[in-house]
């Protein structure tokens, strides 16, 4: 039943849903302050490219989670104290992905 679950998700993850999570969450505040909506599209594409190798039950929120955070920090360059220090905001961007 877990797999079952988690494969449904696969299929309702979206590059398009990626796109609107990021841009909800503005984790750098780039849109709020002007920045086109198609600011994070490249690293919602690196995500989407990323979950689409993922399969069944290691689709867990922790595993999308890191994959989220190591985007953030190759893209954004942030320290790893300063990703730990919003890492709430990033569980936040994970459960919209993950509709949970």
């Amino acid at each position: 039943m877990k797999v079952q679950k988690a494969e449904r998700c696969i299929k309702m993850i979206t590059l398009e849903k990626i796109e609107v999570a990021l841009r909800k969450a503005d984790i750098e505040g780039f849109l709020k302050g002007g920045a086109p909506q198609d600011e994070y599209d490249a690293e919602a594409a690196e995500i989407a490219e990323a979950l689409a190798g993922i399969r069944g039950a290691d689709l867990s929120e922790d595993r999308v989670l890191q994959i989220v955070c190591d985007i953030w920090t190759k893209s954004f360059g942030h320290e790893f104290h300063e990703t730990e220090k919003i890492k709430p905001v990033f569980q936040k961007l994970v459960r919209d992905i993950l509709d949970e």
